[in-house]
């Protein structure tokens, strides 16, 4: 259920409804700390960030929950989920002209990827560090 509640999360933020969105990334957020489905939780806190980081004002809280999901993500050893999260949070740093905290981010998560065949999160990745 919380799978489908962060995919529907995205698809709302997407087409313009961020309040739904958010509210719904919320209450999956606390459905997970209240039943212990931690494996969720930097897919949750990633795409907060990213929903945050749209506002004017919320960039210190996007960072925050893109810190959050990478702690998260490495203590749980999913690579996949570190890379996703620092690929946004990237993003971010380079929309606000911190280019050098973005590449000093991104470019130790995808040298972990060397050798692996080349996925759109890892292409994304390397568009971005060039």
């Amino acid at each position: 259920m919380i799978e489908f509640d962060a995919s529907l999360a995205a698809g709302l933020a997407i087409t313009g409804k961020i309040t739904e969105s958010r509210s719904l990334l919320d209450s999956s957020l606390e459905q997970v700390a209240g039943n212990g489905e931690a494996i969720y939780l930097p897919e949750l806190l990633r795409l907060k960030g990213i929903l945050l980081a749209k506002s004017a004002t919320g960039t210190n809280q996007a960072e925050s929950c893109f810190s959050q999901s990478l702690e998260i993500s490495r203590k749980q050893g999913s690579l996949v989920w570190e890379l996703r999260t620092a690929t946004d949070w990237a993003r971010l740093l380079i929309e606000k002209g911190r280019r050098t905290e973005a590449d000093t981010l991104l470019k130790p998560i995808v040298e972990k990827f060397e050798g692996c065949p080349m996925t759109s999160d890892l292409e994304t990745a390397h568009k971005l560090l060039n």
